[in-house]
């Protein structure tokens, strides 16, 4: 509901400049997997105790996720496969994060973690 409200500004003011200014020079795809090394980053740096920089990786994997689809219609290039890996990136991101809390600490995050993997089945049903 907030993303409702929000988005359309979110959009015009961080991600169509940057659709605008690559333009036709990177690939929808390319940024789908990029979204998703960061999202995997988000695991190690956990575990290092690099919080800040794991939210960074966090933060750029959500803003990719919504960079690869603006920039596929800008492109006229939106496909199945890209369509499919966003999907499939978006879980393995979901996954990242909730198995490096569990890694943080199993005993104490271990019924948060198959609590959130259980909503995030409910939420694709």
């Amino acid at each position: 509901m907030l993303e409702q409200s929000v988005r359309c500004y979110y959009q015009a003011i961080l991600v169509d400049p940057l659709v605008r200014l690559i333009g036709h020079r990177v690939s929808p795809i390319k940024v789908t997997l990029l979204a998703g090394v960061f999202g995997i980053l988000f695991i190690p740096l956990l575990l290092a105790g690099q919080t800040v920089w794991a939210l960074v990786c966090l933060l750029l994997s959500g803003y990719l996720d919504t960079l690869d689809g603006s920039l596929a219609r800008h492109q006229n290039n939106a496909t199945a496969l890209g369509s499919v890996l966003d999907i499939m990136m978006d879980r393995v991101v979901e996954f990242s994060v909730i198995f490096a809390f569990y890694l943080v600490d199993p005993i104490q995050h271990g019924l948060a973690a198959i609590l959130m993997l259980g909503s995030i089945l409910l939420c694709i049903t």
